[in-house]
């Protein structure tokens, strides 16, 4: 399923990547936010079932909707802002198959030409290229069979980022979650210098807006975090075994330098932000009962 908000503008590259899989899938788009969705799929010459929401759903409301209005026997979730690889669905079904229970996938940029967007990769994802050690992936953009997510599931409809962590957790707990390298997700990053530092400005904000809501102050250590993420972006870049990728990835070190700066500053600024400035930007945030952020649901912010 395709989730939306506010009728993305790659809403329809979204869809159309489903559609071109190798393997029949189910498909239905979960639109929350306003209506416009459908028409512009139509538009778009795509005939595909629209579920849209006049109110904005968080991800794991999203999420719920989509399953309950759907029934084959393996559910995964792609963002309209993304698009899937040759192989998404027939990758993730060969795991399911083979006894996995949740199927993790890698990224990658949708304009793998751009350096503004190979930075923000790097930043956000570096735990989840294909080339990624296994030691430091993140299992993540999971598909799951339908019979698990009905046994230990829904997701939780109420926070606006690591709706999916509780459940992975759970899974790898009881039964095998797999990467699989092959099964790639591409995601629309920004393109342009402008663009990447004010969305890691962006980023950074939020994320000490979410450590916030659940009750912890925002401190340094987000920001320390962030410039140690520049380390080990820099290092994945060296890792990636395709020269010509490799080059590409390398190439973009400065503004990856300088996106996580940007990132650090937004963490480190949020803490001097106006009170009345906060509450609007971060109105729709929900809090999380007083309960501690787990490290999973920490890494939220990089998973754009």
């Amino acid at each position: 399923m395709v989730l939306d908000v506010r009728g993305e503008p790659g809403l329809p590259a979204a869809v159309g990547s489903l559609l071109e899989q190798s393997e029949p899938v189910e498909l239905v788009v979960v639109s929350s936010g306003g209506v416009g969705a459908a028409a512009a799929l139509r538009r778009a010459g795509l005939g595909v079932r629209v579920i849209e929401r006049e109110e904005r759903l968080f991800p794991g409301a999203a999420r719920n909707v989509g399953v309950a209005a759907t029934s084959a026997p393996y559910v995964a979730f792609l963002a309209a802002d993304c698009v899937a690889s040759p192989g998404w669905a027939a990758g993730r079904l060969r795991e399911h198959r083979r006894g996995a229970v949740g199927v993790a996938c890698a990224m990658a940029s949708a304009e793998p030409r751009s350096s503004a967007a190979n930075a923000a990769l790097l930043l956000l994802h570096n735990r989840r290229l294909p080339s990624t050690p296994p030691r430091l992936r993140l299992f993540y953009g999971v598909s799951y069979p339908r019979e698990a997510l009905e046994r230990i599931g829904p997701f939780r409809p109420d926070v606006r980022a690591g709706e999916d962590s509780q459940l992975n957790t759970a899974l790898r707990g009881e039964l095998a979650t797999v990467f699989a390298a092959d099964v790639v997700c591409r995601h629309r990053y920004p393109t342009t210098t402008g663009a990447l530092l004010s969305d890691m400005l962006r980023r950074g904000r939020l994320r000490a807006a979410l450590r916030r809501s659940s009750r912890e102050k925002p401190d340094w250590s987000l920001a320390l975090s962030a410039l140690r993420n520049v380390r080990r972006a820099l290092e994945q870049a060296r890792m990636v075994p395709e020269p010509a990728r490799r080059r590409a990835l390398l190439a973009a070190r400065p503004l990856v330098v300088a996106g996580g700066l940007a990132y650090a500053a937004g963490v480190a600024t949020e803490r001097w932000r106006p009170t009345r400035l906060r509450e609007s930007r971060y109105r729709e945030l929900p809090t999380a009962g007083g309960r501690r952020r787990s490290r999973a649901q920490g890494e939220a912010g990089r998973r754009g």
